[in-house]
């Protein structure tokens, strides 16, 4: 591997758009546009201000290889663009004052950066493997599953189930975890093409991707969509069978469409994960849950009218643990709170009672 620790001016650099983290929708964007996105990140304005301060610390030189003539920094496009902002404060039109804060309160502006120089983005590929995917910079989900897109035309393996073995070695992870992330990232380009479904608010920064990994764990939840995890062309099924694309729509909006008090039908949580799967393989839980789109009440359709009342007894308990320790920071109380926790007392000691009788019964 080539690579060459030199000098760069500023001005001679460029950001990389085509970094995972960027968004698709600003890949053929302006450079002012892509600062300004970055800017909507509150510790980019810490960044600035620490380089503004202290100077560029030469132990972490860019990363940049040469493309077409041009400098591209393929790791450090947060300090690139703090490094323009500094010397370019214009070019904010976002945190415009925040900007220019920085730029009374500081002094540097460094015009030649430290640099790693390297031949192709090939070459350093496997060095951003280790520090973003396994290593002390992670990246989010949805940029770890681009990285190792971009990493296929590189392999040996011409199969997925391959091709995920050879990414689980690069990396240091499993097989199952990068299949369940590609696939995932199947997913997220289906839900990118449909338009987020035109689901108030959803874009690529506000969905959240463990959600559609995770489902991927629940075998119900994934025939559900018509997800095949294990076949070479995994959402085959999804996209050619109209119910299994409307019930992938459906699954999305249970995730993301917030009702007017900002509640989702679901969460992509493990409990909500798991009651959902088994709400899935039950037809009267799944019918009560098309209906009324309370997880909770079609979750308790699966149990006995035994295992119903230990349920709703211990979810009384964990409200009460709740309330207590909410209790010492409250000025006041209503009068009805006192009433009603008589109330909750007498109910107990009747609840203890009826235990006790069918204790004697079985005796």
């Amino acid at each position: 591997m080539n690579q060459s620790y030199v000098e760069i001016p500023l001005d001679e650099l460029h950001l990389d758009f085509e970094n995972p983290r960027v968004p698709r929708s600003l890949h053929h964007s302006s450079k002012e546009d892509i600062i300004n996105w970055m800017l909507d990140d509150a510790s980019l304005i810490e960044l600035m201000l620490a380089i503004g301060e202290n100077g560029f610390f030469p132990g972490e030189p860019l990363l940049v290889v040469e493309e077409n003539g041009n400098k591209i920094v393929v790791e450090g496009n947060r300090r690139l663009a703090s490094l323009l902002l500094l010397s370019h404060p214009d070019i904010a039109i976002t945190k415009k004052k925040s900007v220019n804060r920085v730029i009374q309160l500081t002094n540097n502006r460094p015009d030649v950066i430290p640099c790693i120089t390297f031949d192709s983005k090939k070459e350093v590929n496997r060095y951003l493997g280790y520090r973003h995917i396994t290593g002390i910079k992670e990246w989010s989900l949805l940029a770890k599953a681009r990285y190792l897109t971009s990493l296929i035309p590189e392999l040996l393996a011409t199969t997925p189930e391959g091709q995920y073995r050879e990414l689980a070695k690069m990396i240091g992870s499993k097989s199952d975890y990068i299949r369940r992330l590609l696939i995932a990232l199947m997913l997220f380009d289906e839900i990118e093409e449909h338009n987020f479904f035109k689901i108030p608010g959803l874009n690529e920064d506000t969905l959240y991707f463990n959600y559609l990994m995770d489902s991927l764990n629940k075998v119900n939840i994934y025939e559900f969509i018509g997800v095949s995890i294990k076949e070479d062309e995994p959402l085959l099924t999804l996209k050619n069978d109209s119910q299994k694309f409307e019930n992938f729509q459906l699954l999305i909006n249970w995730f993301f469409n917030k009702n007017e008090n900002q509640k989702t039908v679901l969460l992509g949580d493990s409990r909500h994960l798991t009651m959902l799967n088994n709400v899935l393989a039950n037809s009267k839980a799944r019918e009560h849950f098309l209906e009324t789109f309370d997880i909770t009440s079609a979750d308790k359709l699966l149990y006995s009218d035994a295992l119903t009342f230990h349920y709703k007894i211990r979810a009384a308990h964990t409200y009460l643990e709740e309330a207590i320790s909410e209790g010492h920071k409250i000025d006041s109380f209503d009068e009805s709170d006192s009433e009603l926790l008589k109330e909750i007392k007498r109910m107990a000691t009747t609840l203890v009672s009826v235990i006790e009788a069918v204790d004697e019964l079985d005796d």
